[in-house]
């Protein structure tokens, strides 16, 4: 989209960044866009020129621009998906912890200061390689029950939930769960099927916060970082 405010590649005709040589202006990814971090560009249901990708493969700027317009009425998705660029992931190398948090709570106060607050989850949560753990043994492994994949589960990782309706202002939650999680809480908050085995046998957030009367409702909000 060249021109628009996300646009930093200049307006040609070559790449303004010079760690890809050999791409061709305007397909000028950032230095640190990290294609295997975008896993939706890998269906063929969102393929270029489809009109799924057309709708929801966004750009996290306009995500942003969104809440900022939610001054009457909550402008986002139903659900939104947003994957920080590298620079702003926190993985260490090449991300850093400042520039990471910094962003994160500039996505989180913009939520907080629109009409989006009142409806909407927030979940932060972070990856991890699988295959090895901590000092506790997680779920599927060494006779504890529990779902994971062909990987095995990894070391535990924080999640923050935001939420209405939670148990308390600040709550530690000591059930068990893994990143599907997040998907089987939207599975049923929206009434679909389950994607697979692993998502349909997991715990959902709901342990989190108490089910309010009308919840089921079309009109609430789901925000997923």
């Amino acid at each position: 989209n060249i021109g628009a405010p996300w646009w930093t590649n200049g307006t040609g005709p070559t790449c303004g960044s010079a760690a890809f040589t050999t791409a061709v202006f305007p397909n000028c990814p950032d230095k640190l866009f990290q294609f295997h971090h975008q896993p939706f560009n890998y269906y063929l249901a969102y393929a270029p020129g489809t009109p799924a990708r057309a709708a929801h493969l966004r750009d996290e700027a306009e995500f942003q621009s969104l809440t900022a317009s939610s001054s009457k009425s909550c402008n986002l998705k139903p659900v939104s998906f947003v994957k920080p660029i590298g620079e702003e992931n926190e993985h260490p190398g090449y991300g850093g912890e400042n520039a990471g948090n910094t962003h994160l709570v500039s996505l989180l106060k913009s939520i907080e200061s629109s009409k989006c607050r009142k409806d909407t989850m927030v979940v932060v949560n972070y990856d991890e390689f699988g295959g090895q753990w901590d000092h506790v043994t997680p779920p599927g492994q060494g006779g504890v029950a529990g779902a994971h994949d062909a990987f095995g589960p990894g070391t535990r990782l924080p999640a923050l939930v935001l939420a209405p309706h939670l148990q308390g202002s600040f709550v530690t939650d000591h059930a068990p769960h893994d990143t599907t999680s997040i998907l089987a809480t939207i599975e049923h908050r929206f009434h679909v099927v389950p994607l697979g085995a692993r998502d349909a046998s997991v715990r959902d957030l709901s342990t989190v916060f108490r089910a309010q009367e009308g919840d089921g409702g079309d009109d609430q909000q789901h925000a997923d970082s």
